[in-house]
């Protein structure tokens, strides 16, 4: 917005230009802009100077927060032996175990209303 003002011929004041980069940021750098109003003085701040803080401020919001991993649990269906009317042996899995592994078998979301 402001390249299109000055473009047009218009000068705009860099500490106008400063007060409306600080008031367009995203929530996540409240704290950061507080501190800059109280702080610096708005007047003789250069746009340079506030994005070096601002990029700053924004890679250790980056390098503390907490790294999410997704961590995949494999299980294995435990079958139990069991011996069958003609004496031979056959495996037998457990209704919970059955019941689990068809839960995790169907997609989530796969009916009428994904």
């Amino acid at each position: 917005v402001v390249n299109n003002i000055r473009g047009l011929g218009e000068e705009v004041k860099e500490e106008v230009v400063v007060q409306k980069v600080l008031r367009s940021l995203t929530p996540k750098f409240d704290p950061k802009v507080s501190t800059i109003e109280e702080v610096k003085d708005l007047k003789v701040m250069l746009m340079d100077e506030l994005h070096g803080i601002l990029t700053a401020y924004e890679m250790s919001i980056v390098d503390s927060e907490p790294i999410k991993k997704e961590i995949d649990f494999k299980t294995d269906m435990k079958t139990k032996e069991y011996k069958t009317k003609d004496n031979s042996v056959a495996p037998k899995i457990d209704d919970d175990e059955l019941f689990a592994s068809i839960a995790r078998k169907l997609k989530v979301g796969s009916g009428k209303y994904k």
